[in-house]
């Protein structure tokens, strides 16, 4: 139900991608061309720039900050709600129908993710701000939809995963889960760049920047622990020290090569979202945990792995059993 549940949480998120679409575009177009004479020309005049603005925008993302209606700034949109009240009401329909249709193309899990990324910052501060939590929720909601993409890819479909396989001797360097997200950044669109100088001192590993918000995805490998106490003990603190002069909330993207070959845990294990005072200086930060594994072997090899255990377990109970 619109309004309530995941719908309230990931609306803002989706609607920039929803809004940037071919289909959505055009049926705004056929909307204006309806109601154009129910409304003030110079009004008219003004949403048909925005609208053609986004259909030639082809699936890129929402520049005008829209907040719900496209094109439509929240003050074009008062004047239409005033103007034509019929009309307004024509275009929530409009929207809701395409959010829903976006809505059925995100995996529970994906679902899930988001809503415990809410639940843990939603008193925070910086979250607290409406274009703060907007920017960050779609980051993250990207990383996650990231994550759930490499732990289904194989190579067989996907040659640029390969990282991912590796074992032995010759494991990959965090450069390459860095720019494998960063591909996938490009791909949808996501405002995100890599070594980036100046930041708090240093450099950063990749940023993502929303109007004056930025926040730097900090990437690391893990040889040994990869739990998340232990990264968030190794890295914690300078995933953090990248938001010095902006807000204060940070991600850390994590190439796991802490076991040859695991099992593939479901994606709820794979991050966490911690808060606290990393700092030991009286503010509260918060830190979103990815790790995505690598040394992978394949559900097949996990089959052939078990088979002897399985066979031991076998002959125990039988030998119990006479």
């Amino acid at each position: 139900k619109s309004g309530m549940g995941f719908d309230c949480v990931i609306r803002p998120t989706i609607e920039p991608r929803i809004f940037g679409n071919h289909h959505h575009a055009a049926a705004l177009k056929a909307w204006l061309r309806d109601r154009s004479e129910t409304m003030p020309q110079d009004l008219v005049a003004e949403l048909d720039v925005r609208v053609k603005e986004y259909f030639d925008m082809g699936d890129g993302l929402d520049p005008f900050g829209a907040g719900g209606f496209g094109p439509l700034s929240p003050a074009l949109a008062k004047r239409v709600r005033s103007t034509d009240p019929k009309g307004y009401s024509l275009l929530s329909e409009l929207a809701e129908f395409f959010v829903a249709d976006f809505q059925k193309g995100v995996s529970v899990p994906v679902m899930r993710a988001v809503e415990l990324l809410e639940a843990k910052l939603r008193d925070h501060e910086d979250y607290q701000i409406a274009e703060v939590q907007a920017a960050f929720r779609h980051l993250v909601f990207h990383l996650y939809s990231f994550l759930e993409r490499r732990l289904n890819s194989s190579i067989e479909q996907d040659r640029s995963c390969a990282y991912l396989f590796q074992n032995g001797d010759n494991l990959p360097l965090e450069k390459a889960l860095q720019q494998d997200f960063l591909g996938h950044a490009r791909a949808v669109r996501l405002p995100v760049d890599d070594e980036v100088k100046g930041v708090a001192a240093g450099r950063a590993d990749l940023r993502y920047k929303d109007n004056a918000h930025e926040m730097i995805i900090e990437v690391k490998r893990e040889l040994n622990d990869a739990s998340f106490d232990n990264l968030v003990a190794l890295y914690g603190d300078q995933t953090v020290i990248y938001q010095t002069t902006n807000v204060k909330l940070g991600v850390m993207l994590v190439l796991d090569l802490s076991q040859d070959r695991p099992n593939t845990v479901h994606m709820d294990k794979h991050y966490e979202t911690r808060r606290g005072d990393f700092l030991g200086d009286g503010t509260d930060r918060g830190v979103v945990s990815i790790k995505v594994p690598g040394r992978r072997g394949t559900p097949s090899y996990a089959s052939k792995s078990a088979k002897p255990t399985r066979s031991r377990k076998g002959e125990t109970v039988a030998a119990s059993a006479s």
